[in-house]
């Protein structure tokens, strides 16, 4: 079962990840990964909740340690920037 991903109708040159990077949609497909459409909003949201369910062996292994680091990230930047007098999504605060 392949994955199919719509295109806008106005989008007249659709550019898949399998194209943009050299690979095979059929290599992608059997490892039950999605190609979709670059230069398209494709309403995709992963729910890292499921990582661990995914069919593909990386994704169920690597997905949540991943997703959790770049939430960690974004935590330590949000917690250096409230130290060096940053107002969350505001900019420089007045001293």
């Amino acid at each position: 079962m392949g994955f199919v991903v719509a295109a806008r109708k106005s989008l007249v040159h659709p550019v898949l990840f399998s194209n943009h990077f050299g690979l095979s949609a059929n290599a992608l497909n059997s490892a039950k990964l999605l190609d979709p459409i670059l230069n398209s909003d494709t309403k995709l949201f992963i729910d890292p909740l499921l990582l661990s369910k995914s069919q593909n062996t990386v994704i169920k292994k690597e997905g949540r340690k991943a997703v959790q680091a770049s939430f960690e990230n974004v935590i330590g930047l949000l917690d250096i920037s409230a130290t060096e007098g940053m107002s969350h999504g505001r900019g420089p605060t007045k001293r």
